[in-house]
């Protein structure tokens, strides 16, 4: 509970801590504070009885003298906001705030009391482990899928070639699942947000190419139906939605890594049109994953592509809503060894998308500042992945992008495969307020609640945030790949301010 005190420079002022630590022997007089009732106990300066059977004497807010032989009357409580650090109190920096270091009761900030302060990062690790409902969960989307104003966990299973709702019971549990079938065997997912409230789920399937388009049933039970477009290619790698003409039409973008010695191809569905497939070539690259934004700073979504065997990042130029046969190619020197995943967002709040990505090679994260008209310029050195307890953090596997602390600067959040003993994590990068990462650890940030990495699931292949227990903090969530007893897992990692 937050309490203010009103200080005053009169007598009156003596008594004010009494009205709350007391609760008797004070009385509020409009207009100028507190006084003491003539012969109550426990107010300073007042004739009362010690507790040895003398009187306590003196000046109203002197604190008098015991002339009787006994103790005093008792002794006077802390003023929280006075920036004296009296007894009982943790901290005293001047005010009743919270947020700022010292909490309103003059305690220290602690994970679990509701206040988020500056810096602070809590979980409730370990976090807790949900059955995905099939084998090798890759892919996974937030969204409240039910309209039930909770949001849930749609994941894709690779040899299961469908989805799985995994609703949300308000607690954050999700216990009941509900099975949706798919076509082919699929390896990324995607949400598609086709106006407030109106979504689709779209997915890659890996030998067709097919885009699969997973559309809510109207009773709200999380169930979809599906349509497919046609085949393209096979060795399809990831996904994403976008909107390249600003109609307010989805598109999406499909990557795909090409096979025997052909070149890696991006293909479009237009307008949400199944029927209508564009071709562009990655030209020397080998595409793995995608994402798009406004990254040259002409309006337009543009898309960057991530080639983890030649160690680059592509960015395709869009013009007019098309994507002709050039790309911007962002050179070895400026990224991590094989880049794996990558997602765009504006770390230094200047209005420019810069792009972040997880290198599995080097156990790195790269993050590119736009410069603007397709020029970044990279943090160095590259901020690593492995903390100090024991999770070493071995290899990143995915990333997401989220303000995590609530601080108004978006932070990073990575997902890292097995290391040498079998355990998983999430690497959490804090942005310091001038779009610089920084690996969260107790070291760095002393309010980190919980030992960093945080341990999750075995083999987490990709990593999703949102707010699934109503704190208005975002939670992290992973679909892990591997199986125990032919079931892979998905992991809840909740927020504890």
């Amino acid at each position: 509970m937050k309490r203010d005190y009103l200080q005053t420079g009169s007598a009156f002022g003596a008594c004010i801590v009494a009205i709350w630590a007391l609760g008797a022997g004070c009385d509020l007089v409009a207009g100028i504070g507190t006084y003491c009732l003539e012969g109550s106990d426990g107010c300073p300066g007042t004739t009362g009885s010690g507790a040895g059977g003398g009187t306590t004497t003196g000046s109203q807010g002197s604190g008098g003298s015991n002339t009787g032989g006994g103790s005093t009357g008792g002794s006077q409580p802390a003023t929280c906001g006075n920036g004296k650090q009296e007894a009982g109190e943790e901290c005293d920096d001047e005010n009743v705030m919270d947020a700022d270091g010292c909490e309103a009761d003059c305690t220290l900030p602690k994970c679990g009391n509701g206040i988020v302060d500056p810096g602070e990062l809590c979980f409730t690790a370990p976090s807790e482990a949900f059955p995905s409902h099939g084998e090798d969960a890759l892919g996974l989307v937030i969204v409240d899928c039910d309209a039930d104003d909770k949001l849930d966990i749609i994941v894709l299973n690779f040899n299961e070639s469908g989805i799985t709702a995994l609703r949300n019971d308000g607690n954050a549990t999700f216990g009941e699942a509900v099975v949706s079938a798919g076509f082919g065997a699929m390896v990324s997912l995607e949400l598609s947000l086709l106006g407030p409230g109106i979504y689709e789920v779209v997915g890659l399937s890996e030998a067709s190419g097919r885009t699969v388009w997973f559309s809510p049933e109207p009773s709200g039970g999380c169930e979809f139906s599906f349509n497919i477009s046609p085949g393209t290619a096979s060795n399809g790698t990831d996904i994403v939605a976008f909107d390249s003409e600003g109609n307010g039409n989805p598109d999406v973008a499909k990557s795909f890594a090409g096979v025997g010695g052909d070149l890696g191809e991006i293909f479009f569905n237009i307008d949400h049109d199944s029927g209508f497939i564009e071709k562009v070539s990655a030209q020397d690259t080998t595409p793995t994953a995608i994402a798009a934004g406004n990254l040259i700073g002409d309006a337009a979504q543009d898309l960057i592509v991530t080639a983890t065997s030649q160690n680059k990042l592509v960015v395709l130029e869009n013009v007019g809503g098309a994507f002709p046969n050039f790309a911007y190619y962002i050179p070895q020197g400026n990224l991590g060894d094989q880049p794996v995943d990558v997602q765009v967002g504006d770390l230094d709040n200047d209005g420019k998308l810069d792009i972040v990505t997880a290198n599995f090679g080097s156990g790195t994260i790269a993050v590119l500042y736009n410069l603007g008209s397709g020029t970044f310029a990279a943090q160095a050195p590259e901020p690593g992945v492995a903390g100090s307890n024991g999770v070493a953090a071995a290899k990143p596997r995915s990333v997401a992008l989220g303000d995590v602390n609530q601080d108004g600067f978006l932070d990073a959040v990575v997902a890292n495969s097995d290391d040498s003993t079998g355990k998983s994590s999430v690497s959490v990068f804090l942005n310091n307020g001038k779009g610089k990462l920084l690996l969260a650890t107790k070291a760095t940030f002393p309010l980190v609640g919980a030992d960093a990495p945080f341990e999750v699931g075995r083999q987490p292949r990709s990593v999703k945030l949102g707010d699934l227990d109503g704190d208005g903090m975002l939670d992290i969530v992973t679909a892990n790949g591997y199986a125990e007893n032919g079931m892979s897992t998905v992991s809840v990692l909740l927020s504890d301010p």
